[in-house]
């Protein structure tokens, strides 16, 4: 049987780190040696399943924040980015528990399955899945973009078609092929990724004019919500994260809370960072992005954007490998036909307008997997015996449903975006 990404990156996690069981921990060791070799091992296991879940979050979408941000402004968008990200991180919390009460692995399709009535689950059964596969069509889309930047710079001059293309043979390759090497590697790249973000940062800070801040008005306040919940989104590393924790409900919560707020935190920092540096300028295309920095920091932006999209692009792969694999049924070859091959048709049949696609993906289709893990978690909590408990959890779920509604029926009624 072929071992997935999943069980081969967990392992070489646990083979680098040193998690130990309590009976290794007790031998040759003094009982306060081994609470502190175990509250190390803890937060080990919190720290790797929080970069699994900024692994997946910061990728494609945080080159579309400083237009967003440029579109209505700083402060409106400010508002709405951290309202979003607020409901992101509630989501991402209450779906880790609702994994986290199942006896056997599954994905949100598999949830809604065994939790609601079989017309959701065949919702689920469509948008689950389309939120992955769209979302890799945008990897591609950038990936290929990111790339031909890069070529260009050394001098190869190739259409971005053919870099789109290319991104998804090699990315496909390495899924196929390397899944041993592509753990060692996630795993290092989420780190770099980190860092080349906050160099970025760190290199448009000294251009940044604070009179921008004052730009925009409260309007068009809307027009970035599906691109702020659509890089907002992870729920395909929560699965990850709670299986990196072994399912121990503490450390599975704290590092699915954890790692949505860092990811939100360095997005909004990247996004108004680079937007206010552009001192107005839009900022609709990767040029435009990179023309922000001065020009001996030029590259920065591709190779950010190249980690960003590559980390994201096989996380997302594997991760629809295994939905179609738990919750379809479906055996390894079909999975991995389906996940592979479904983006590169789209990337060959449909518009490459990456801000027109990801707006979409979040305002549709994260907005309905977000209304159906909250509709499995205000079932759970209806069971809740603590009323003070019961009556909050309900009342945050019915909001974070609502801020959901809101876009999904802005976009399908007026279909107004950036």
């Amino acid at each position: 049987m072929i071992r997935t990404f999943h069980t081969v990156r967990t392992q070489f996690i646990q083979n680098n780190f040193a998690f130990y069981d309590a009976r290794q921990w007790f031998t040759g060791v003094g009982e306060k040696s081994c609470i502190i070799r175990a509250m190390n091992s803890r937060a080990r296991s919190i720290l790797l399943a929080a970069l699994a879940m900024v692994g997946t979050i910061i990728g494609a979408g945080i080159f579309a924040l400083p237009a967003a941000f440029a579109a209505v402004g700083f402060w409106p968008g400010t508002l709405l980015f951290w309202v979003l990200a607020l409901a992101t991180t509630i989501t991402h919390v209450l779906f880790a528990g609702l994994l986290l009460n199942e006896r056997r692995r599954m994905r949100l399709t598999g949830l809604v399955d065994r939790h609601m009535d079989p017309f959701f689950h065949v919702v689920a059964q469509i948008t689950y899945p389309l939120q992955i596969v769209a979302s890799i069509f945008a990897y591609l889309i950038l990936g290929g973009e990111f790339l031909s930047v890069l070529t260009r710079a050394a001098g190869i001059q190739a259409p971005v078609g053919l870099w789109q293309l290319a991104f998804w043979f090699f990315g496909g390759v390495t899924v196929l092929f390397g899944l041993k090497t592509v753990a060692r590697v996630n795993s290092l790249a989420t780190g770099a990724k980190m860092a080349a973000l906050l160099l970025a940062v760190a290199v448009a800070w000294p251009l940044i004019d604070g009179g921008y801040m004052r730009l925009g008005g409260w309007t068009d306040w809307f027009l970035p919500f599906g691109i702020f919940l659509y890089a907002l989104s992870g729920l395909s590393a929560v699965g990850e994260a709670v299986e990196i924790t072994r399912g121990n409900k503490h450390e599975a919560l704290w590092a699915v809370g954890l790692g949505t707020f860092v990811s939100a935190f360095l997005s909004w920092l990247f996004g108004v960072g680079i937007f206010l540096a552009a001192h107005g300028y839009p900022l609709r295309t990767i040029p435009d992005v990179i023309s922000v920095l001065p020009s001996g920091w030029a590259l920065l932006i591709p190779i950010l954007g190249l980690l960003s999209v590559m980390t994201a692009y096989l996380n997302m792969a594997e991760d629809l490998k295994e939905t179609l694999d738990l919750d379809f049924k479906l055996n390894a070859k079909q999975a991995t036909i389906i996940a592979l091959g479904l983006p590169a048709l789209m990337l060959l049949a449909f518009s490459r307008d990456f801000l027109g696609t990801i707006g979409f993906i979040g305002s549709v289709f994260v907005g309905i997997n977000g209304l159906m893990v909250c509709a499995m978690a205000f079932k759970s909590f209806e069971k809740e015996r603590r009323a003070s408990t019961r009556l909050l959890g309900l009342f945050a779920i019915v909001l974070i449903s609502g801020i959901y509604l809101f876009g999904l029926f802005q976009r399908i009624l007026f279909r107004e975006s950036l």
